[in-house]
Parts: structure tokens; C-alpha cells; sequence
């Protein structure tokens, strides 16, 4: 994929992402809400299968650069929630977090990496967020 065309596909993903602002261990966040395609779930489902060594490697890459990760289980929805937040001062995502969910662990993780690479990886987090009246 060229530059060109990824930088169109990024301008397509920004569009589909909202925010909302939650306090998390006494910071405020803006989550950066992106909801899956039912084909880019396909996608994440074969790459919580086929790429599993990769999804560990590129969260420890984020947290070397100062985001936090956390991982629980929600019971009343009976799914894995998976999220990084920038959370260093020198984190470029300061203030912003990423999830990704799914019914297993994996899943989850795999949701919460395919996210990433939508977004850029190394991209900021706060360049596709939609200011709109979404925003809370």
C-alpha cells in the first residue's frame, strides 16, 4: 500500500472515531471510541490466531513508550476489555486511551492491536478524534 493511500485510509478511519472523556486512577481520558466493520472483525479474529506473538511485542513497544496497559474482565457483559493510555508525561497519547474488546483474551488483545495499526501505530491518537457533538 502506497503513502498516499494509506494517509486516505487513515482520513477514513478518523472519521469513524468519537472520544469520550473518563477519569481512570485520578487522570481524565479521552477514549478514542472506534467501532469495528464486520469485516475488520474477520480480520481481527484471524490475527488473534495467526499473529499472536506480534500483538504481545507491539503492546510492550507501547508501553516502552510510556503508555500504560490494563487488562480486565467485565462481567456483566462477559467480555474482556483491553486498553493503553498514554500515560507518561513524555507519552506522545498523554490523555488518551485505545480499547479493544472480545469474549476471549485474545480476541481483545488482537481488537485492541488491530486498533493501533488502523490509527497509525505511531501516529497521534488525538489527530482522529471527531470534535463533535459526541464529545463529552
Amino acid at each position: 500500500m502506497s503513502q498516499l493511500e494509506r494517509q486516505a485510509e487513515n482520513k477514513r478511519d478518523a472519521s469513524r472515531a468519537k472520544a469520550a472523556k473518563k477519569s481512570f486512577g485520578g487522570r481524565d481520558l479521552c477514549f478514542v471510541n472506534y467501532n469495528l466493520s464486520a469485516e475488520q472483525k474477520l480480520q481481527v479474529r484471524a490475527l488473534a490466531v495467526d499473529d499472536v506473538g506480534h500483538l504481545a511485542s507491539e503492546i510492550f513497544l507501547m508501553v516502552e513508550d510510556g503508555h500504560k496497559f490494563t487488562c480486565n474482565y467485565n462481567e456483566e457483559r462477559a467480555f474482556f476489555v483491553c486498553t493503553l493510555m498514554g500515560w507518561e508525561t513524555s507519552c506522545k497519547n498523554l490523555g488518551y486511551a485505545l480499547t479493544g474488546e472480545g469474549k476471549d483474551l485474545m480476541l481483545a488483545l488482537a481488537s485492541l492491536v488491530f486498533k493501533m495499526r488502523l490509527l497509525g501505530g505511531s501516529q497521534l491518537w488525538s489527530d482522529f478524534v471527531a470534535e463533535d457533538e459526541d464529545m463529552r
